[in-house]
């Protein structure tokens, strides 16, 4: 759960190997300190709580706890309760424009900018046998928060097959998955690589000599993603 308050204490935390948020946060904190880095809390409040009003100081609008360190290589926030994260990168929510930095000698406001993009990369080879059958291999690397949102997914999914169908091969109804495999499942540092190997005999269509096929068969945009009649946060 979030907060800026601690449930357990951070000794508590630690031996219990239990917390909240804040929790996690002041604990990474204590250990940035004792490996000898300037550490600190941020303060925050989450896309879903809402932006913070900078005009009224109340502690209340804040409901999340960032770390700020800073080492040779530079500065970096984490959010160490949110999993699947790679190093210096923010969770989604916690991307709300500022942050409040409680720096004993230099409290100031923070800018939470996000360290990498929602993107991923595609390749597919695809052979169609005499009969219209298609037999196609996919490989398909997911970076930043799009590798954070589909290894969350997968967590949560019972059957990575399922996953594979319903998103990666929606675009091709009727697929048979032949062999699949994930490659960095558990290593947020590195993409997260998809391998699929595929068979499809209703994909494409046949008149006589003359077959008929969609040639966009991954990441197929049906309609426009930016429908909301009211926007609250920057593209």
């Amino acid at each position: 759960s979030r907060g800026i308050f601690t449930d357990e204490g951070v000794n508590n935390a630690f031996s219990r190997k239990t917390g909240n948020g804040a929790d996690i946060a002041y604990l990474t904190i204590a250990m940035m300190r004792e490996a000898g880095l300037e550490a600190w809390p941020v303060l925050l409040s989450t896309r879903n709580n809402g932006k913070l009003v900078w005009q009224y100081p109340l502690a209340t609008q804040f409901n999340h706890v960032v770390v700020y360190v800073d080492t040779r290589e530079g500065e970096f926030l984490l959010d160490p309760s949110v999993d699947d994260l790679p190093f210096g990168m923010l969770g989604y929510q916690s991307l709300n424009e500022h942050g409040w930095l409680l720096d004993r000698d230099n409290p100031q406001q923070i800018n939470l900018i996000p360290t990498d993009h929602y993107h991923s990369r595609s390749m597919a080879n695809f052979e169609m046998l005499p009969d219209g059958t298609l037999l196609g291999q996919i490989q398909i690397r997911y970076h930043g928060y799009e590798a954070l949102e589909v290894r969350n997914r997968l967590r949560s999914t019972a059957e990575q097959t399922d996953f594979i169908l319903n998103n990666v091969l929606k675009g091709m109804p009727e697929s048979s998955i032949t062999h699949h495999s994930f490659s960095n499942l558990d290593d947020p540092e590195q993409p997260l690589v998809l391998t699929v190997s595929l068979e499809n005999n209703q994909y494409i269509s046949q008149a006589g000599d003359v077959y008929y096929f969609n040639p966009i068969a991954l990441n197929r945009m049906t309609s426009n993603l930016f429908s909301a009649e009211q926007r609250t946060f920057p593209v």
